[in-house]
């Protein structure tokens, strides 16, 4: 069971949380199927992400999450064998699967922050610097200017602007993923996706990243799979509940957790299946 587009987009609209700036719409997801080796794993997917909101997607392991998330910056490519076979992924109106469309420009446009936060073999500076100079992506920044911003939006600044000529991987994990967090927003993003950002992080670690995932949605569009309901509670302003490769409801996530139309989504809020 799917629903309607334009369903969706009017309940989600409905009852938006009162964010600067107008409640426009960024991803336009329309009948998305994906398939890995002929599998299918998505099936007629249907959702939205709206501009400065956050969008939590959530469902059982397995429901196809993560895989949802790598179309919407052509990451889902770079798995041999996983294609989309039909329908369509908008952003800001345009076709990310078009043709003609430069994937590595889309992956500029849209970052990801991944489960496990990776630091390069290189110093703190240079692994928020290294988007900007893979893509020559300066815009007349300096690079001192593009460190301290970024950790700085990041929340790291004040717990490394002594040595961020040392090397990343002296880091703690939760500070890795929030150094993560800085080198993705070096290149100026235009939307930013996080697939489990918090899973590997302790409850102080995790709260930080919370804050800082709020403070940014003033920015641009924060699109995060979760599989911790409580968290996508107290951060998301609208939730996508997947099944077994299939978008079953979209909406207000204090709706979703309150009045779910769907009782595949309602046994799973509830905790009567996992």
């Amino acid at each position: 069971m799917t629903f309607q587009l334009e369903t969706t987009y009017s309940r989600v609209l409905e009852g938006v949380r009162q964010v600067p700036g107008p409640a426009v719409s960024t991803f336009d997801i329309h009948d998305l199927s994906v398939a890995f080796n002929g599998r299918s794993v998505l099936r007629k997917v249907n959702a939205i992400a709206l501009d400065r909101h956050v969008l939590a997607i959530i469902g059982p392991s397995g429901s196809g999450k993560s895989t949802l998330l790598r179309t919407m910056n052509r990451t889902l490519e770079l798995t041999p064998d996983a294609r989309v076979t039909s329908g369509d992924v908008l952003f800001k109106g345009e076709r990310l699967y078009g043709n003609g469309t430069d994937a590595r420009l889309v992956r500029k446009r849209i970052c990801m922050v991944h489960q496990k936060p990776v630091a390069f073999p290189m110093s703190i500076a240079e692994n928020v610097l290294f988007g900007v100079r893979f893509h020559k992506n300066w815009n007349g920044r300096r690079k001192d200017e593009i460190i301290q911003n970024c950790l700085e939006n990041a929340g790291l600044w004040d717990e490394v602007k002594d040595r961020v000529s040392e090397p990343a991987s002296r880091l703690s994990v939760g500070q890795l993923q929030r150094l993560c967090i800085a080198r993705a927003l070096a290149n100026d993003p235009e939307a930013l996706l996080m697939d489990e950002p918090c899973s590997a992080l302790d409850p102080v670690s995790t709260a930080r990243v919370e804050e800082l995932i709020v403070a940014l949605k003033r920015q641009l569009p924060v699109v995060i799979v979760t599989h911790n309901l409580a968290q996508a509670r107290r951060i998301s302003d609208q939730s996508l509940f997947l099944y077994d490769g299939q978008s079953l409801e979209q909406d207000v996530t204090e709706r979703i957790f309150t009045d779910p139309r769907n009782g595949r989504v309602h046994d799973f809020i509830t905790g009567k299946v996992g």
